[in-house]
């Protein structure tokens, strides 16, 4: 049977129309808990560097053109939702609507390779979670943590979605919001200082959120005493 773009939603884990079966694994063996799913290699493959390669004849994958493909380390619903996206088959309504979720499909379809599904669940996500946004930075200062760090998370995924102004604006303005909901802790709080320098670009906007630079820390200005020094006088010598 000839296979083309236009797959039908039941041909999705239909083990009589499929050359594959995808294991999922939480763990980093095949005795974690798992998941699995009858797909066929050309839908797959579609659009998705990891699956092209993965499925080719010439793979160094040690289970390449096998009848199992395993994926070990892997989110179970967010994976069985880019394997039934590959077949057009889209998140529900209550999917949709989980800002955290849409991140993570984000993740997993750049991860492997599908620059397209990228790109729509990020849409996704960034209009989920300005909704959630909008209804709670007034009120609940510690959620914007564990909103950035949940962003920070996915920070170094290489999809241009991440990379763009918008997103740039969106990891800023929670960590931001975040510093100034927290700014009497924070200021004297090492473990903050170490975590956070390890996002340069963010580091350095939180650094200028505080109102008063000269009240860090010695020990913290010893160690980021060059990013402190540029905050404060870097726009003056623009100017000068």
């Amino acid at each position: 049977m000839k296979m083309s773009d236009g797959m039908r939603k039941a041909d999705f884990n239909d083990e009589s129309f499929s050359d594959v079966k995808i294991e999922i694994y939480t763990g980093v063996d095949d005795q974690s808990d798992r998941r699995s799913f009858h797909c066929h290699k050309l839908v797959l493959k579609k659009d998705s560097e990891v699956f092209a390669t993965a499925f080719n004849k010439n793979s160094r994958f040690a289970d390449a053109n096998s009848a199992v493909y395993k994926v070990f380390e892997e989110d179970l619903d967010g994976i069985e939702a880019y394997l039934k996206g590959r077949y057009g088959i889209a998140p529900s309504d209550a999917e949709t609507a989980d800002w955290e979720f849409m991140l993570k499909l984000a993740y997993i379809a750049s991860k492997y390779g599908n620059s397209k599904a990228a790109r729509e669940y990020w849409d996704d996500f960034r209009a989920a979670f300005k909704k959630v946004w909008d209804n709670t930075r007034p009120t609940a200062p510690k959620q914007a943590e564990e909103m950035l760090k949940k962003l920070l998370l996915c920070e170094d995924v290489a999809f241009e979605e991440w990379n763009s102004t918008t997103s740039k604006g969106l990891l800023e303005l929670v960590g931001l919001r975040y510093v100034r909901n927290n700014h009497n802790g924070l200021i004297k709080d090492d473990d903050f200082y170490e975590w956070i320098s390890g996002y340069p670009r963010l580091w350095r906007k939180c650094l200028a959120a505080f109102t008063a630079v000269a009240a860090l820390p010695d020990a913290i200005r010893m160690s980021y005493g060059g990013a402190v020094d540029e905050i404060k006088y870097g726009r003056r010598r623009q100017n000068s």
